[in-house]
C-alpha cells in the first residue's frame, strides 16, 4: 500500500516521464499535445465590451473579499454576542452557551459576509463609473 502510494505521488510530480516512442504504440507527441502547444495569446484591448470587463471585476472583488469578510464577520458577530452577554448579565452571573453558536447564528454570519462582499463590488463598481481615466 505504501509503495503503490509512493510511486502515485512520484507520477504526479512528473519524476517517471513518458518514453520517447510513447507507451502502447502511441507517438509521445500524442501523449502530451499540451506540452507542444504554443503559448496563449494576449488579450486586445477591445476584445470585450466595457460591461463584461465590469463584471468580471466585480465578481473578483467579491470573490476575493469572501474568505475576509467571513472572517471578520465572525469576529464581529462572536464579539457582539460576547458584548451583549456580558452587559445585560447581572454581576457575578455567568451566562451559559453564550459563545456556542448554533445554525442560525452561522447562516447570520454568512448573511453579514455576503452582504459585505457584495456591498464592496457595488462600491467598486459606482465608483468607476464616475472614474475620469
Amino acid at each position: 500500500m505504501r509503495r503503490g502510494l509512493f510511486l502515485l505521488v512520484l507520477l504526479s510530480l512528473g519524476v517517471f516521464k513518458a518514453p520517447a516512442q510513447g507507451w502502447g504504440g502511441f507517438p509521445a507527441a500524442s501523449l502530451w499535445p499540451l506540452a507542444q502547444a504554443a503559448p496563449p495569446e494576449e488579450y486586445a484591448p477591445g476584445e470585450f465590451p466595457s460591461w463584461l470587463s465590469r463584471l468580471r471585476r466585480g465578481e473578483i472583488i467579491f470573490f476575493g473579499s469572501l474568505p475576509f469578510t467571513l472572517l471578520f464577520s465572525s469576529f464581529g458577530y462572536r464579539g457582539g454576542r460576547y458584548l451583549y452577554h456580558n452587559l445585560t448579565a447581572q454581576p457575578g452571573e455567568t451566562v451559559p452557551g453564550f459563545n456556542e453558536l448554533d445554525a442560525g447564528d452561522h447562516w447570520n454570519i454568512v448573511g453579514i459576509s455576503l452582504g459585505l462582499s457584495l456591498s464592496m463590488a457595488l462600491a467598486d463598481y459606482f465608483l468607476s463609473l464616475f472614474d475620469k481615466d
